[in-house]
């Protein structure tokens, strides 16, 4: 391990006006948090010893993604302090005190007795950076975010830190509209707002109608009707092809094969037959227009719904006509 980039990173840690310091080497237990066989192990020692070669030629914008990547891979609480360092040289004064603080959370007296007093100086001089943003809200348990990042903390009043410049923060709940309030942070500053979410107008209940119709029976009647006059025009033209096969026979004395008086009682009949079967075809038709027509105007009305059922938001409504 590079001792200077060490000693460089820790030195960050103290006050502007201290005076460079030797940086012990970690405990050895947070060394090994993970079994040395892991190949996450070696993976995560190069981007820590590249995160301190960035940082030794001040290129803290690619430390702290060494430094990340390689905590990401073995959570040392050696890496942590040296990501919040750098996230503090890179200005996220917010996410470098909360690194800060996490690390005092993986840590001890017992054991690092020191590394904490460093980190715990870091974190006080940063409080100076930032604004804090004292929240009252309702609901309590309302999320608020930071720039479009949820901030973990809950609770009311909220204490939000936030780094310097224009922030936008939003307030957000279940079954509550958003709320949005922008703040022009400047370090030190203290901003007091109070935030009432405004519940969500009820949502327009989803109609789901069930239609139940009355289904009557048909009447028979028009098709008795129909039938009849369809039976009565088959036999109007029963009589008409009787009727021709008699004139048929008529014929005949035209052409010599019969004599008058012997088809005088034919044509008769033809005639009869005649006459009886066109009445009979336009009595039938006239039968089979009125069945169709009773069966249309009786039977054929389109049947309405008589019973409606649907959701409403007191529960399950019936409407309807009986």
């Amino acid at each position: 391990m590079r001792s200077a980039g060490l000693a460089l990173l820790l030195l960050l840690l103290a006050a502007p006006a201290a005076a460079q310091q030797a940086v012990p080497e970690p405990a050895p237990e947070a060394e090994t948090e993970a079994t040395p066989d892991d190949p996450n192990v070696a993976e995560a020692r190069a981007l820590f010893e590249r995160g301190l070669e960035l940082a030794d030629d001040s290129l803290w914008g690619q430390a702290y993604d060494a430094f990340r990547r390689s905590f990401a891979l073995v959570e040392r609480a050696s890496t942590l302090l040296n990501l919040a360092s750098a996230l503090e040289h890179v200005s996220r004064n917010v996410e470098a005190i909360e690194g800060f603080e996490r690390f005092l959370r993986m840590t001890d007296d017992a054991t690092d007795a020191e590394r904490r007093a460093l980190a715990q100086r870091a974190i006080e001089r940063l409080d100076g950076r930032v604004a804090i943003v004292e929240l009252t809200l309702t609901p309590a348990d309302a999320v608020v975010l930071v720039d479009g990042v949820v901030r973990e903390d809950l609770g009311s009043p909220r204490y939000v830190r936030v780094d310097p410049g224009p922030r936008n923060l939003r307030v957000r709940a279940d079954g509550y509209e958003d709320a949005a309030l922008r703040v022009d942070a400047v370090g030190g500053d203290r901003h007091t707002h109070t935030v009432a979410l405004e519940l969500l107008p009820e949502p327009e209940p989803e109609i789901v109608r069930v239609v139940v119709t009355e289904t009557r029976p048909t009447d028979p009647d028009p098709w008795i009707a129909f039938g009849g006059a369809a039976l009565v025009g088959i036999g109007g033209a029963v009589m008409l092809i009787l009727a021709q096969n008699d004139a048929d026979v008529v014929q005949g004395v035209r052409d010599g094969a019969s004599t008058w008086p012997e088809v005088q009682a034919v044509y008769e009949r033809a005639w009869a037959l005649r006459v009886a079967g066109g009445i009979a075809i336009g009595l039938g038709v006239a039968g089979m227009a009125l069945g169709v027509a009773w069966h249309v105007i009786i039977d054929g009305e389109a049947d309405e719904p008589s019973v409606e059922v649907g959701l409403v938001p007191a529960g399950l409504g019936v409407s309807g006509r009986f």
